[in-house]
């Protein structure tokens, strides 16, 4: 079976015994309409969160784009794998996992709550600073502490599927400090405005942050 997303659409996949797939915009994700006897083997492309129901005799494995797979028993993980990039990341919110590059298994790693890792060179790689927005596609709260402002329009950008650009005249040592909850992008804009005195320009295909003068 297969399910896909795009444009700005998103899916909730509750897999046979129990186990649920939150699917990110364009992603895919397959998986057999009824798994083996002692396996549960699923492949996404994209970006999903997995909360898998606890099954000792059934051990679940994710194949991510042919690049990772993921091992479980029971636990919940955000993934990144689009078909566009090279990146293969992930986050472990609950439990633990086995992460490691396809093909490389003897190369694998235990990750266990909180770790953030990534596959790079055909090797695992623990984020040392763990992004604290990784999970904000599926729970809708950025965090941003002291942020450089150009990192935190990047972020905006990607989380509300705007195009956003800054003025030259904005000084590069420009920093944000604010938790989003949820909020529209047009209060997020203002209060960036009223905090940083920036000048917030709405043109039908992006939308122009400046220095007031």
């Amino acid at each position: 079976l297969i399910v896909s997303t795009s444009g700005d659409e998103k899916k909730e996949v509750v897999l046979p015994y129990g186990s649920e797939v939150h699917l990110n915009v364009n992603s895919r994700l397959s998986y057999p309409e009824k798994f083996r006897r002692n396996s549960r083997n699923v492949s996404i492309s994209g970006e999903g969160f997995f909360k898998i129901q606890r099954d000792p005799g059934k051990p679940f494995a994710l194949n991510m784009a042919e690049r990772a797979t993921v091992e479980v028993l029971g636990t919940s993980f955000n993934v990144e794998a689009p078909m566009e990039s090279n990146n293969t990341r992930i986050q472990v919110v609950e439990g633990s996992v086995a992460f490691y590059a396809s093909g490389a298994r003897d190369s694998r790693a235990i990750l266990k709550k909180g770790d953030q890792a990534e596959i790079y060179q055909g090797q695992v790689v623990l984020n040392s600073t763990p992004d604290p927005n990784f999970l904000s596609w599926q729970t809708g709260i950025l965090y941003f502490n002291q942020s450089p402002l150009a990192d935190v329009v990047a972020q905006i950008e990607e989380h509300y599927g705007r195009n956003i650009s800054l003025n030259e005249n904005i000084p590069n040592d420009m920093v944000f400090t604010s938790t989003i909850d949820n909020q529209k992008l047009e209060d997020v804009l203002e209060e960036m405005s009223l905090v940083l005195k920036l000048t917030i320009t709405y043109n039908p295909d992006t939308i122009r942050i400046s220095k007031q003068h």
